[in-house]
């Protein structure tokens, strides 16, 4: 499993990267964002997961990491809308 955090000093600014490539995982992780992402709520930018996400007082985001049959790619994103991407014909 990879997690990865980009940093920033504004508020409106916070991603969470989450990837993993096993189908039996089936866990909780906590991913530091940083207390200036304190009590913000974080939606999936890629559509996978359809659930919102809230940071605690302390800017941790608590992530369930389900694995699936394809590898479990999740990018959590602050104030952003699910995008649908359509593949050309």
């Amino acid at each position: 499993m990879i997690v990865s955090v980009r940093f920033r000093t504004s508020r409106d600014t916070g991603v969470a990267t989450v990837i993993s490539n096993n189908p039996h995982t089936n866990t909780i992780i906590n991913v530091d964002m940083g207390k200036q992402h304190a009590n913000q709520t974080f939606v999936d930018a890629t559509g996978f997961s359809t659930e919102a996400l809230k940071t605690d007082t302390n800017g941790i985001l608590t992530v369930p990491v389900l694995g699936k049959t394809n590898p479990y790619a999740v990018i959590w994103e602050f104030g952003c809308r699910p995008r649908i991407i359509k593949e050309k014909n």
